[in-house]
């Protein structure tokens, strides 16, 4: 599975929450600041 980064561009994350979050969602074709108008916008990195 495939990781994204609440920083600009698609980056591998070194917080676990985010790691297991993004792991998660991409089960369902979500992504975190993803281009599709379903994928999450995180714009607070603390968010995660």
């Amino acid at each position: 599975m495939s990781t994204s980064c609440v920083e600009e561009g698609r980056k591998t994350s070194n917080d676990p929450y985010q790691r297991i979050a993004s792991e998660l969602l991409a089960q369902a074709d979500i992504h975190i600041n993803g281009s599709e108008p379903y994928d999450i916008q995180v714009h607070n990195k603390d968010f995660l």
